[in-house]
């Protein structure tokens, strides 16, 4: 088999601003002829392309590491089905996964995304162009998430330092996170917090408001400046509240 791809292209501007490699693990080679000149003519300035016909040469490929994501054929000669997905994602669970899966085996690409993949193609129906068009989503999809849960553990670890209590709170104002200084502002456990509304604005630049502090089963009013802003949390839009205690006892200078 020629090789395809073997030098690292150029980068360019791709669909993450970085070049991607991916992992081309398909049985055929015909095809693998057919989308490796696709893959070349269309994303070579960004990708990189890798090729095995054989699962164990995947496996050791990924444990190498620097795989961005993989394109598994459900039907290679050393292993089929959910068995080779689940040995690819047993080796890196993180790598998003495109299957391809032969016409008539459409209950395996269901299960293929039950199962954890981002998509799948069928092999001799779908075009070239629709497996570029999954693996380009898987991709984006992948570095969105991980953007995403980068920002979600800044957000942890910079609100988990603070003394002043940090909320996040979803559209409807129902709270996914609270803070250690958010329970001792508010009087109750961070699990007691989450999944309730506590009756916070949102979006609002600075305002001051009264807060019910609950101490021994009686609620109490505490004073509090609050700052609101739009952020995203578990992939969703979300609100991020700073509560500062401004009452004379527990004031900050």
């Amino acid at each position: 088999m020629r090789p395809y791809l073997t030098q690292p292209p150029r980068r360019r501007h791709g669909p993450t601003d970085q070049l991607i490699r991916v992992l081309l693990v398909v049985g055929d080679e015909l095809l693998v002829e057919e989308l490796c000149d696709a893959l070349a003519s269309t994303y070579q300035d960004w990708m990189d392309v890798k090729v095995t016909r054989r699962l164990p040469a995947a496996l050791e490929r990924l444990q190498a590491g620097g795989i961005d994501a993989v394109v598994l054929d459900l039907d290679l000669p050393d292993c089929q089905g959910m068995e080779a997905l689940g040995r690819v994602q047993r080796t890196d669970g993180g790598v998003p996964i495109v299957v391809m899966i032969s016409d008539g085996e459409s209950t395996d690409g269901v299960d293929a995304l039950a199962r954890g993949a981002r998509d799948y193609v069928i092999k001799g129906l779908d075009r070239t162009d629709a497996l570029l068009r999954a693996l380009r989503f898987a991709i984006v999809v992948d570095d969105l998430e991980s953007r995403l849960n980068r920002e979600q553990r800044t957000v942890r670890l910079l609100a988990d330092a603070s003394a002043d209590a940090v909320v996040v709170m979803d559209e409807q104002g129902v709270v996914h996170y609270a803070n250690g200084a958010a329970e001792r502002l508010f009087g109750r456990a961070a699990d007691q917090l989450v999944g309730q509304t506590i009756g916070l604005p949102l979006d609002v630049d600075s305002v001051e408001i009264n807060v019910l502090r609950e101490v021994g089963g009686a609620l109490q009013p505490v004073p509090v400046a609050l700052r609101s802003i739009e952020t995203s949390w578990d992939g969703r839009q979300a609100h991020l509240a700073w509560l500062r205690d401004i009452s004379s006892a527990n004031g900050h200078s």
